[in-house]
Order: C-alpha cells, then sequence, then structure tokens
C-alpha cells in the first residue's frame, strides 16, 4: 500500500482563510497499536533504529493523550530522529503539531516531517520543516497546517505508513509530550452567538479559618471551556461532523480546536468533551445543530501560556 496525497478542497482552503473555527481528531492513538522509538545521534532514523527512549518516559507517551506527560530519549545528543511504524494502521493527516516540548530552551534550528511507504525511509517526502529556534519565542505549542510535498498548497494525506519527525539542536535532551498528526473538520461559520471565546474554570479547595478569613489553594487556573453551537447546512459538513465523533471515539478521546487558523495557527487547544454526547439534530430538512461542550485537557492550558 502506498500512501496519496489530495490538495484540501476549495472550500476549506477558503473558510481557514477567513479564520474559521477548525476542529480535529489525532490520527495518533495508542489504541492502534503503532510501534514509535527514538533514534539518538542521527536525524536519519528508521523503524529498524534501536530504540532509545527513556524508559521512564516512555515514546508511547507522545500519543497517550495526557500531555502533561512527557516523552523523551535516553541520552543528550544535538540529534535525534522520532519514528512512527503505522503499517498496522495506516494514517490519514493534514496537519501537524505538538504540545509541552523543550526545543526552544534546546534552540532546535530544524524539526522536519517525513513520509515514506518503507521503514528504510527509501524516497521519503517532506511534508513540514520548522526552525523552532527562530520562529518561536518560548516553549510553546506548535502547529503547521499547510503540509504538502509539492506546490504550496495544504494537502491531505492518506494510508501513511510510516512517519519519521527529524530533530536539530544545540544540545541536550528533547522532550515532547503530544504529537499530533491532525485530521481538520473546517467549519463554515463561527459559533452561533452567543459565543464566548475567552470562557475559562478555576478550581480551589478554600478553608475558612475560626476568625472568618478565607484562604485558597489552586488546584488549577485558567482551564479553557467551550459552549459552542454549530449549524451545518452542506452535506459535507454534517457527514464530516459524524466521522469526527467517530474518530475521537465517540468522546472518549481528547480533540483539538483552532479559533483563528489563518491568523493564529499554532492557537489551539487540546480539549475533552464534559460529558461525552453528540447533539446534532435536525433543525430544518436540509441543517443540523451541533452543541460542543468540551474543558482543555491538562495541566497545560493554553491561556497561561
Amino acid at each position: 500500500m502506498s500512501w496519496s496525497s489530495a490538495l484540501l478542497s476549495a472550500t476549506e482552503q477558503a473558510w481557514a482563510a477567513n479564520d474559521k473555527p477548525m476542529i480535529s481528531s489525532n490520527s495518533l492513538k495508542r489504541t492502534e497499536g503503532l510501534d514509535i522509538r527514538w533514534a539518538v545521534g542521527t536525524t536519519s532514523g528508521t523503524t529498524g533504529s534501536t530504540n532509545n527512549e527513556d524508559t521512564t518516559y516512555i515514546s508511547e507517551n507522545i500519543m497517550d493523550g495526557f500531555p502533561g506527560i512527557v516523552s523523551k530519549p535516553n541520552a543528550s545528543d544535538g540529534f535525534f530522529t522520532i519514528v512512527i511504524d503505522a503499517s498496522a494502521s495506516p494514517l490519514t493527516f493534514d496537519w501537524f503539531g505538538i504540545l509541552n516540548h523543550n526545543l526552544k530552551t534546546l534552540a532546535c534550528t530544524s524539526m522536519r516531517l517525513e513520509i515514506a511507504d518503507y521503514g528504510t525511509f527509501t524516497g521519503a517526502s517532506l511534508l513540514s520543516t520548522t526552525n523552532i529556534n527562530s520562529i518561536m519565542s518560548s516553549d510553546d505549542r506548535f502547529s503547521d497546517l499547510t503540509l504538502f510535498h509539492t506546490g504550496t498548497v495544504a494537502r491531505r494525506y492518506s494510508a501513511v505508513q510510516f512517519v519519521r519527525i527529524r530533530i536539530t539542536i544545540a544540545s541536550g535532551v528533547p522532550q515532547i509530550g503530544q504529537v499530533i498528526l491532525g485530521r481538520r473538520r473546517q467549519q463554515q461559520f463561527h459559533p452561533s452567538l452567543p459565543w464566548d471565546s475567552t470562557g475559562e474554570r478555576s478550581r480551589s479547595d478554600d478553608f475558612t479559618a475560626p476568625s472568618g478569613m478565607l484562604s485558597r489553594q489552586m488546584r488549577y487556573k485558567a482551564r479553557r471551556e467551550i459552549d459552542a453551537s454549530f449549524r451545518h447546512s452542506t452535506p459535507t459538513e454534517q457527514s464530516d461532523l459524524l466521522s469526527w465523533w467517530d474518530q475521537i471515539d465517540e468522546g472518549g478521546l481528547p480533540f483539538y480546536y483552532h479559533d483563528a487558523p489563518a491568523t493564529y495557527p499554532s492557537d489551539f487547544n487540546m480539549m475533552m468533551m464534559g460529558r461525552p454526547s453528540l447533539r446534532y439534530p435536525w433543525t430544518t430538512s436540509t441543517t443540523r445543530d451541533f452543541s460542543l461542550r468540551a474543558v482543555e485537557q491538562g495541566p497545560s492550558f493554553f491561556s497561561q501560556e
């Protein structure tokens, strides 16, 4: 089986260019039986490379849905490869992202995403290349929404069996909390009003002294909340929504929300359905209304960065 690609549709491109929201699933899931390994001392690792993972911070942590639990290699160096063998369950994706990393701190001058039909990466195709040290001011989250191996327009890749991320840093031990190979579901409109794009939640334990003085111990703060309603009037939007629901395991897995994919492509949140539920009734003979209620996956909340 060989991978294939296609341009994002003209509609998807137009809606994204107008900064309409984007909802995504992650093709990388621990349940899919993928093999992931770190290769140290090379940016040309293959599926035959020794797995140089730190056994306390294992490779699978990059796809476990918990960005606070990082993955690391077992040695310091300047060159690393993350190798993903998805031959047992090939991937479909159209954007690339990472969460909870230290690549800016380590002065990463090159992060390259490649795909291939063989574990040796013979004839590998480059989809994304980024100088993290140049474009980022901190260890913030990162996404590239414009993947292509030819031309200049974003493409969607299907039946991808082998992926590698090639990392060059000054020196040190890189760490990554989550790698995202996302499958987007581009929305036509912003959420229906009322819509609060700044909604957040904090949680604390309160202690009241006999004097009445209140002290507060924060558990977490500034966790984003989404309470949004979308109206879908096209068959593509409607089938996309049902496919997205299936791909996040009917609410069991995290998803990703971009508010403004054109203006702020790396400003996205990793979200979990508050109470997994698909509310998608017909509201006219041709339209459905989708109710989305979700909270940000902790502990590294985007609003705090």
